[in-house]
Order: structure tokens, then C-alpha cells, then sequence
């Protein structure tokens, strides 16, 4: 039977060791600052040594999934914060705005398709063709 190790299958050195890996610090000096003996050189190798270690390990990735996890902003708190910037009186226009329509965009609210934005725009086009071949007409046209 397979046992999942969590921090209690760590000694006290090696759970200081995992939370300063986990939080950036090089292996080397981690190793240094959770108590081991070893300086320089020596505690680059006994780092090095104890990241490979199954137990320290395991718990290394445990460490960095729930520090990914926690770092990462849900839907409802990226719409929150949307929400707060487009109703910020004292915010750039422009900055509202973009909120608003990023917000948009996210809770399916935004108005007009490509394909709508398209036709506009080739109607607008078809329009002034019209305008133009009018105005060619008009200047071309025999005296009657």
C-alpha cells in the first residue's frame, strides 16, 4: 500500500528547506537557512542532494501547486476587479472603458460579432461606391 507523505514526513530542517525553495530562494542557500551546517559550495551540493530526496520532493510540488493555486485570480474575482476599475470615478477614461469592455467580453454581454462589424463595414463600402459612381455620373453626364 502507497502512503502520501505530507509535511509530517519531514523533519523540521527539511519542512524550512521546502517552504524557502518554494518561496524562490536557491536550493543552496535554503539549505543554509533551514539550519544545515553546510555553507558555500557544500550547500549548494546538500540542496541540490535534498530537492532530489522523494519525501522533500513530494512535498516541494505540493508546496508550489498550492502556491500556483492561491496565486491565480477566479472568474468572479477578475470580474470584481473589472467591476471596481469601471466604477472608479477618479480612473482614466480610457481605463473604464477598457474594464468595461473586457468585462463584457468575459460575461458574454458584448455587443456585435466580427461578422456583424464586417457587414457594417461593407455596407458602409457598398454606400460609398454608390456615392462615388453617382458623383462620377453627375460630372460625366452628356449636357442634355
Amino acid at each position: 500500500m502507497v502512503s502520501i507523505c505530507h509535511s509530517d514526513c519531514l523533519n523540521d530542517r527539511q519542512h524550512r528547506f521546502v517552504t524557502l525553495v518554494a518561496s524562490g530562494v536557491p536550493a543552496g542557500r535554503a539549505y543554509e537557512q533551514a539550519g544545515y551546517k553546510s555553507r558555500g559550495n557544500a550547500a549548494d551540493v546538500g540542496g541540490s542532494k535534498l530537492v532530489r530526496n522523494p519525501k522533500v520532493a513530494e512535498a516541494l510540488q505540493r508546496e508550489r501547486d498550492l502556491g500556483l493555486k492561491a496565486s491565480r485570480l477566479d472568474r468572479n474575482e477578475k470580474l470584481g476587479i473589472l467591476e471596481e476599475i469601471a466604477r472608479n470615478a477618479t480612473a482614466p477614461a480610457r481605463e473604464r472603458i477598457a474594464a468595461i469592455k473586457v468585462h463584457n467580453e468575459m460575461t458574454g454581454e458584448a455587443t456585435g460579432s466580427r461578422e456583424e462589424s464586417r457587414a457594417a463595414v461593407i455596407l458602409d463600402i457598398e454606400k460609398r461606391a454608390k456615392e462615388v459612381a453617382s458623383g462620377l455620373a453627375r460630372v460625366y453626364q452628356e449636357p442634355s
